[in-house]
């Protein structure tokens, strides 16, 4: 993540040209599941970063997001629940 050292984020937003780009570590939301304020802090985060860009779609109509785990997956049987093996 950009600027990490400094900030210890893990999501941050940019655009370029008419896109928007929204990146998140899930991973990093999903670990911290026992700290509700970390979890909290993202999504507020991700709720005005996204009312912001709704703001100027006339300008960027375009709005990704990035992550580097898909953010759905399905497993094939439940024997692959204990490795988290995501197809």
């Amino acid at each position: 993540m950009p600027l990490y050292n400094k900030t210890a984020n893990h999501y941050f937003s940019f655009n370029l040209g008419r896109i928007h780009f929204l990146a998140v570590n899930y991973d990093w939301y999903y670990n911290n599941a026992n700290n509700p304020q970390i979890q909290k802090d993202m999504m507020d985060w991700l709720h005005n970063d996204l009312t912001q860009a709704t703001k100027t779609r006339d300008q960027r109509p375009w709005i990704i997001v990035l992550t580097h785990r898909p953010i759905y997956c399905s497993y094939n049987s439940l024997s692959d629940l204990p490795w988290k093996r995501c197809y």
